[in-house]
């Protein structure tokens, strides 16, 4: 198996997502393709990453070392996590049906604020910064 890096859309990482994805994938290759069709495997990933501790680094060798860690210790709630993933995505009933998309307005927001947090350390005046910028949204 290769090492995976992480994506550079941004500056902090969720190792355990990676490894909750390969799990769901073997689990899912031992099941039959009718079966696997009928999962929604981002419900799979999601429901599993909610019952997961989460992992983040900033840097590579972070996000490698977690991994590793992740593995030597977590693998059997790894394993169980993505079972009851699954699971909850073969259900025939969703409580919840509506997809997330990408709203740009949301990702600007996002953006603006890490922005802000940035300038702020800077400057050393976080709380005011941050609440004068909310107020005034």
């Amino acid at each position: 198996m290769t090492k995976q890096q992480p994506p550079p859309t941004h500056s902090y990482f969720n190792a355990m997502e990676t490894l909750a994805i390969e799990e769901i994938d073997r689990q899912l290759q031992r099941l039959s393709v009718e079966v696997v069709n009928s999962i929604n495997k981002g419900d799979a990933i999601a429901y599993a990453l909610n019952r997961l501790p989460p992992l983040y680094s900033t840097t590579q060798e972070g996000w490698y070392w977690q991994q590793q860690r992740a593995k030597e210790t977590l693998q059997d709630l790894i394993c169980k996590a993505a079972g009851w993933g699954i699971n909850a995505a073969r259900r025939e009933k969703k409580i919840f049906l509506t997809q997330l998309t990408r709203h740009p307005e949301i990702a600007q927001n996002l953006q603006h604020n890490s922005r802000l947090l940035d300038e702020e350390n800077a400057e050393g005046q976080p709380e005011k910064k941050l609440r004068d910028y909310l107020l005034a949204s």
